[in-house]
């Protein structure tokens, strides 16, 4: 007798009988409450997963992350852990790339900049060897820039604002705002005056209009003030 051709009654009472088809099914029972944001009770039916065979392990600890993550009650540490597990061990690229990505997240808001810079590194680096630039690579870019800032490193972080702008057209208006912050910590206010100029230009579809709005508004702020440093520079020099 196999398990394939047996049932649950050709076995004593109290038995749990486990296959590849159970589960799966206790998987796919784990997705659907994380899609319906049952968070707790998801992570304990993929935990029930994690010592069964038929489900990728890096699929099930990734989720375990997400949920743990996204939990009232859940351990961002934890989560750090399950993410860092399926990093190493998914069978999928964009999974590993994923879960690159939600460690440089949760880094970043721990406020640990350096490792969430090498967390986001690791992604992009990923996506670029697999060629696989989904909907994280930008938003990787973009939050590694971010962090590049925050360590200081704006001549790099510039380079990486640069890059999202031609590769995300949604993210674009973020990046060049970030871009101006950054030439201005190293005194390339000329430059920084022409990226204040090219808000001019309308928002990209899709892009929310009163945040475009705003980013303007603090464009202005900063072209005036660059227009009167510059001013009084070539003054001086005169």
């Amino acid at each position: 007798m196999t398990l394939d051709s047996c049932s649950e009654s050709d076995f004593p009472a109290g038995v749990e009988v486990f296959s590849p088809s159970i589960t799966i099914s206790r998987f796919e029972n784990a997705l659907a409450l994380e899609q319906r944001g049952e968070y707790a009770f998801a992570l304990n039916e993929l935990e029930s997963c994690l010592s069964q065979e038929g489900v990728d392990k890096g699929e099930l600890f990734f989720h375990c992350g997400w949920c743990e993550e996204q939990s009232t009650e859940g351990d961002k540490h934890q989560a750090l852990f399950y993410y860092r597990v399926a990093a190493e061990i998914a069978g999928s690229i964009s999974t590993r790339i994923n879960a690159h990505f939600r460690s440089g997240w949760l880094l970043m808001h721990d406020e640990d900049n350096l490792a969430a810079s090498l967390m986001f590194r690791k992604a992009i680096d990923l996506a670029d060897s697999a060629s696989l630039h989904d909907e994280v690579y930008p938003h990787a870019m973009f939050w590694h820039a971010s962090t590049l800032e925050s360590l200081g490193r704006f001549v790099d972080a510039i380079h990486e604002y640069r890059r999202v702008q031609e590769i995300a057209p949604l993210l674009a208006p973020e990046s060049l705002y970030r871009e101006i912050v950054c030439l201005n910590q190293v005194g390339l206010y000329e430059e920084a005056l022409r990226a204040c100029r090219r808000f001019d230009s309308p928002h990209p579809e899709g892009f929310d209009n009163r945040r475009y709005t705003e980013l303007c508004a603090l464009a202005r702020t900063e072209s005036d003030m660059l227009e009167k440093c510059l001013e009084a520079a070539l003054a001086q020099g005169a």
